[in-house]
């Protein structure tokens, strides 16, 4: 899937990068009533709390946010542009991270009622 490549590379490009220890990725999905949930996760590097921070507004922010560019975000963006576009506009991509310890992105899509 489109949108799992991205997150997977930055799992492997960012997360990775410059550490020691091994570091795993973890792929996850699962499904409930209401949404599927799909996870990555890995062990690396994590993001620092205040990158963290601008990612977050950023992907909690409509297309006009879309100019005012943070590095290293706009793929992320990306991908919660077209989650959004695809399957409605509560679904989205959330970042969680601790620097260190590793970052986990979330896509939740929410299933549709008919």
């Amino acid at each position: 899937m489109i949108l799992l490549q991205p997150l997977i590379e930055n799992a492997i490009v960012h997360g990775a990068s410059a550490v020691i220890r091994p570091v795993h990725i973890r792929l996850q999905a699962t499904e409930t009533d209401r949404e599927v949930k799909i996870e990555i996760s890995d062990n690396g590097n994590g993001i620092p709390p205040d990158k963290l921070l601008e990612l977050q507004e950023r992907l909690s922010k409509n297309d006009e946010f879309r100019k005012t560019e943070v590095p290293g975000s706009l793929g992320l963006w990306n991908v919660n542009e077209r989650i959004k576009a695809f399957f409605g506009g509560e679904s989205r991509l959330e970042v969680t991270s601790e620097q260190g310890k590793g970052t986990l992105a979330r896509i939740m899509i929410a299933k549709r009622t008919v």
